[in-house]
Formats: structure tokens, C-alpha cells, sequence
């Protein structure tokens, strides 16, 4: 039941499947589905002032996000303590939550239902892990590599774009020393791909006189020193109002991985 302006209650049902094949006694497939219904939501602001992430519950206006995830993977032992395996999975969201273009982000418990707008999310990845189980040196290295976008109907002209937590790769290393019953040592390693950042291209004037005509006033900044082929664009807006006249302000962004 939300906690919003207005009160609902939503029943579903979260079915589960699994799959497990033997080809060898040492060779395996395994295969999931699995549909998921999730009651919160995280709503995260992507300004570079002020980034936020606050949970927020559903409402009789903000549905519950529902997701399909698709799992397939091979599991092959390479020796009676070393394993390896190699999974791919694909999922789809649907009933998730952005803020608006141009809304304020301060005083977000206050109608906070109003400045956020319901789009669909998809994400897919592989993983690759060694893992070593027994011996008095054990560890895990694994390699995975992934995508996550948001489509919303005003964001970005209803194209794709990254998720806030869009991190194409990961690298994680742990690594266990156990040197004799009573002591043993632990290192951990991990190297994540810093998430996307949003840098403008291209920002122009443009006002709307009463009769919402509108009228180009000029390129404010040219071409972005960060702009460059491969650089997937992306469009933000921002609105402001001044006394009689109505200015508005657009950039063009593109996303890159550091």
C-alpha cells in the first residue's frame, strides 16, 4: 500500500523458474526466469550540484515497477577445486520513475508524485568467474560486463539513454590465505567503470513571446571540448520565465564512460 496522496493496495504474483542440465559431470547449463514486482522506488537526480537518491513507495498514482529477467549460463569444472562459469542475462523493467525535465528537486516530499514521469528500463550483461574452493589459497576473480537504459516519453525526445547506474564494466578480485586453523587473511579488489556523466554539446536561446511564438536568439556556447564521435547524444531541457517574455534554455548532452 503507498504512502502517497493517494492509498492502494496492489497484489501480484512473482513466478520463479529454473533449469539445470547435466552434459558431463563436469559440464552444466543452467536457465532462470523470473518476474519480479517491486513496491519502492529509488528516484535518483543526476544534477552534478545536487545528486540524490531517495526511496519512494507507490501510490494510486506511481504503480509498482514490474521486471522480466532472463538468465542462461554454462558452469564447467576444471579441476576438483577450480570452477569456471559463464552466465548472460537480459531484463526488462517497466513502471520506472524519472524525474521530469526541468522540475526543482528541492522540497521533493512535498508533491513529489507530480515532478516524476513513468518510462520503461532494459538491461543486459555477461559475467565470467574463476573461483578456486579448496587449498590453503582460495579466491574468486570474475569480469562482468553490462547496460542498463531508461526510455520516458518527454525525456530525451522518448530515445534511449543510460541509467544513472549504467557501469559497462566491473573487474573483481578476492583472494583468501588461510594459514592455519586459527588465522587467515583476506584481499578484495574491485575496478567498476565510473557511470555515465552528462556534458554539453551545444546550448541555445530560444523565447516565446505571449502569442507563443517562438523566436532563436542565439548559440550561447558552440561545440563542447568533450564532444566527440562515439558520444551518444542526449537531450535535457531546463525552463525559466522572466517578466512579460518566456525564456527557454536547452542543451544537448552526450554520454561518455570515464
Amino acid at each position: 500500500m503507498g504512502l502517497g496522496q493517494y492509498h492502494k493496495t496492489y497484489t501480484a504474483i512473482d513466478p520463479r523458474l529454473s533449469l539445470r542440465y547435466l552434459l558431463t559431470d563436469k559440464l552444466a547449463l543452467q536457465a532462470s526466469y523470473s518476474l519480479m514486482q517491486q513496491y519502492v522506488h529509488l528516484l535518483s537526480s543526476n544534477s552534478v550540484i545536487l545528486q540524490t537518491d531517495l526511496w519512494v513507495p507507490v501510490t494510486g498514482k506511481i504503480k509498482p515497477m514490474q521486471s522480466s529477467k532472463y538468465l542462461a549460463g554454462v558452469f564447467y569444472e576444471l579441476s576438483k577445486s577450480v570452477f569456471f562459469s559463464f552466465e548472460a542475462y537480459y531484463k526488462d523493467m517497466r513502471n520506472v520513475i524519472e524525474y521530469k525535465d526541468g522540475v526543482s528537486y528541492t522540497s521533493v516530499s512535498a508533491g513529489w508524485e507530480n515532478k516524476v514521469e513513468a518510462g520503461t528500463g532494459r538491461a543486459c550483461g555477461m559475467e565470467l568467474s574463476v573461483e578456486k574452493r579448496e587449498g590453503r589459497i582460495t579466491g574468486t576473480a570474475s569480469y562482468t560486463l553490462s547496460k542498463s537504459e531508461r526510455r520516458v516519453e518527454n525525456i530525451n525526445f522518448g530515445e534511449w539513454f543510460p541509467a544513472k547506474y549504467d557501469r559497462r564494466h566491473a573487474l573483481n578480485l578476492l583472494l583468501n590465505y588461510r594459514m592455519n586453523a586459527r588465522f587467515d587473511f583476506t584481499a578484495a579488489w574491485t575496478y567498476l567503470m565510473h557511470p555515465s556523466i552528462q556534458e554539453p554539446n551545444n546550448i541555445w536561446s530560444l523565447k516565446m513571446d505571449q502569442s507563443r511564438n517562438t523566436h532563436l536568439i542565439g548559440k550561447i556556447i558552440s561545440e563542447s571540448t568533450f564532444a566527440g564521435a562515439g558520444h551518444r547524444p542526449v537531450g535535457r531541457y531546463f525552463f525559466r520565465a522572466c517578466k512579460n517574455i518566456y525564456q527557454y534554455a536547452g542543451r544537448i548532452w552526450h554520454f561518455r564512460h570515464l
